[in-house]
């Protein structure tokens, strides 16, 4: 049988988590959306030539990164740029690192941000039509 956790109350919080009997080990920092309404292509930078571009499917994003299907080959530490353009037109690139990939059918990498980009936040917030988070 699975015990019930009791949270207790605290002034500063809603609910405390600090006086349970196991460990939450919890590394996410921020919301992840999964968007359908999202176009996204991935662009690798190269030191002779043209960058390479890729169309990808997103998979899930936040304002600290995102989470990214493609069959172009991308390798961890690869800088690169996440461009996106939702629906209603409006368009955002980010910079950011390949920080880990899964392989599938087709290559999934996590990508982490350069920098928080609070208006990317604001703007999935608002344009948040079905609520599926991660």
């Amino acid at each position: 049988m699975i015990e019930p956790i009791t949270l207790e109350m605290d002034e500063d919080d809603i609910f405390t988590l600090d006086n349970l009997d196991f460990p939450i080990n919890n590394r996410r920092k921020a919301v992840r959306y999964v968007r359908e309404d999202i176009d996204a292509t991935l662009e690798k930078f190269r030191m002779f030539g043209k960058n390479l571009s890729a169309t990808s499917k997103l998979l899930d994003i936040s304002t600290k990164g995102a989470l990214l299907a493609t069959s172009q080959k991308f390798r961890i530490g690869n800088e690169v740029i996440l461009h996106l353009v939702f629906d209603t037109g409006r368009a955002f690139s980010l910079r950011g690192k390949i920080i880990h990939r899964v392989s599938a059918s087709e290559a999934t990498y996590g990508i982490v941000f350069k920098q928080f980009n609070a208006e990317l936040g604001d703007y999935l917030l608002d344009t948040q039509s079905d609520l599926v988070f991660k």
